[in-house]
């Protein structure tokens, strides 16, 4: 009898620490939880596909360079650029991140269905992210939580080529 006692405890402490630990597991990345530019770079996309353009807008910094099969974009035309495409579905594969100093080159296959397209948009991609410094030890508590409200990363250059078949 007391073995049983002991294989039921048992049982339970591992079906609690199992719970717990899927319970507290933490969710699909955020802007306001990545410090990843990997992690940036796809939350980018999904905000495309989810119509999030105040966001995709606050990802680009002023003078970003987006090159689109060798038509180059301004900032004011990206978002009506991306919003045409009318994107349904991507994905994202052969991801690799150098870092550059405070820079982090993502390279990667895109492939975009559109409502735009019958027929899947494949693209090669090198995407260039500068990273947002934190604010200075001095700063007060207020710009300090102010800061953390900023995503991790700003684009500055997107490079899009037909991919190769």
């Amino acid at each position: 009898m007391p073995s049983s006692r002991l294989a039921i405890l048992c049982t339970s402490v591992l079906v609690l620490f199992t719970a717990g630990c899927t319970l507290d597991a933490p969710g699909k990345p955020t802007l306001a939880t990545t410090t990843s530019a990997e992690q940036t770079q796809r939350i980018f996309w999904q905000d495309v596909k989810d119509h999030k353009w105040l966001v995709v807008q606050g990802l680009l910094v002023a003078n970003v360079t987006w090159s689109n099969a060798g038509k180059v974009l301004t900032r004011d035309q990206i978002v009506p650029y991306l919003q045409q495409l009318q994107l349904k579905e991507f994905a994202i594969t052969n991801l690799s991140v150098r870092a550059n100093g405070n820079d982090m080159t993502v390279v990667y296959d895109l492939q975009l269905s559109t409502a735009a397209s019958t027929q899947p948009i494949n693209d090669h991609a090198i995407a260039v992210w500068q990273q947002v410094p934190p604010p200075p030890d001095a700063a007060t508590k207020q710009q300090k939580k102010a800061a953390q409200k900023n995503p991790p990363y700003l684009l500055t250059v997107e490079d899009l080529a037909p991919a190769a078949l």
